[in-house]
């Protein structure tokens, strides 16, 4: 098991790379029913009692290869590094990425909201890439160390390259 490559989140976001913009059951981002809404939002973070960042897991409909929450409010960490050059020039069967880098790829959606995001370069898609700094340092005396939390806007989803399926849960 180890993160995802770039080329392996973005074959099972496509449904075996069929043409698909929105990582979702149905391909389309159809807010409120595959991906939330502000209204859910808000109502689990009044349930939990804190601001809810990404909706609870499983709660939307899988996609057809059986994947959940490949569209959440959340960047997906891969295991290559990014080079927005790097498909130009790649292999066309499994590219593994740069060898070496200072960001790495991360996939899916930010915090900030899908919705917004898919407006503002869709980040909502199956093909918005971005690189970010896999360990950030910050300032000394920089005030804002003491409360930022690096990782509050991404996760990982683990990759097995098996051949057998998954039990279901």
């Amino acid at each position: 098991m180890n993160l995802p490559t770039e080329a392996q989140w973005e074959y099972a976001a496509r449904n075996k790379g069929q043409y698909i913009i929105s990582t979702t059951d149905n391909g389309k981002y159809e807010v409120g029913r595959n991906v939330w809404s502000d209204e859910q939002r808000d109502q689990v973070s009044k349930s939990l009692n804190f601001s809810a960042i990404v909706p609870l897991l499983g709660h939307f409909p899988t996609t057809p290869l059986g994947f959940y929450d490949m569209a959440t409010d959340n960047h997906e960490w891969m295991s290559n590094w990014f080079d927005p050059q790097y498909y130009k020039n790649s292999p066309e069967l499994n590219p593994q990425g740069p060898k070496s880098g200072l960001l790495k790829s991360v996939r899916s959606t930010h915090q900030e909201g899908a919705a917004q995001s898919l407006a503002l370069g869709g980040a909502a898609t199956t093909i918005y890439r971005r690189g970010k700094e896999p360990n950030p340092q910050y300032e000394k005396g920089d005030d804002s160390i003491d409360y930022i939390n690096i990782n509050n806007s991404t996760s990982v989803r683990c990759a097995s390259n098996s051949p057998k399926p998954f039990p279901k849960p």
